[in-house]
């Protein structure tokens, strides 16, 4: 939500974490900077770029505002369950990202990227590799398969499909 009484509107807002429109407009320039790198100016611009050249698309903008609410979201449910997120929980999600980040020829441009986006990024998915590591456990656990077979025909419900 945004508050158009405001100098610098909210565009995502997840708990205490804000992240403003003029952040949000500066990490997505950021990113467009790193994709073109990777890429091509051309292909960064026509998959971004709205038709006009200026503002971006609506897709990228919603899914550049969904990332950061998963990683938000991921981060919150660490802190609720009193999980700890640590110094090489970090060092392997940079790993991760720099991967992920690669151009065509192999190298990295994750460094590209603004430095409040790259931390943002490092701690969400470190969050979110903690969090997944502490439900496998949670779900694999003596008591929560015993709760599963003890609940017998309650897991068998008819197939539905919709559209």
């Amino acid at each position: 939500g945004s508050s158009c009484s405001s100098a610098d509107p909210v565009a995502l807002q997840v708990g205490d974490w804000q992240l403003s429109n003029s952040t949000a407009q500066e990490q997505m320039e950021s990113f467009a900077k790193a994709y073109a790198a990777a890429t091509s100016e051309d292909q960064a611009n026509t998959r971004l770029r709205a038709d006009d050249g200026k503002s971006w698309k609506t897709d990228f903008t919603a899914q550049f505002l969904n990332d950061q609410l998963t990683l938000q979201l991921a981060r919150l449910e660490v802190e609720d369950r009193g999980l700890e997120v640590t110094d090489e929980d970090r060092d392997a999600a940079r790993q991760q990202l720099e991967q992920n980040y690669a151009g065509q020829d192999g190298q990295t441009v994750f460094p590209q990227l603004d430095e409040d986006y790259q931390n943002n990024l490092i701690e969400g998915v470190a969050a979110q590799t903690v969090l997944q590591d502490a439900l496998l456990v949670d779900a694999t656990s003596d008591d929560a398969l015993r709760t599963i077979f003890e609940a017998g025909d309650t897991y068998k419900q008819p197939v539905v499909c919709a559209r």
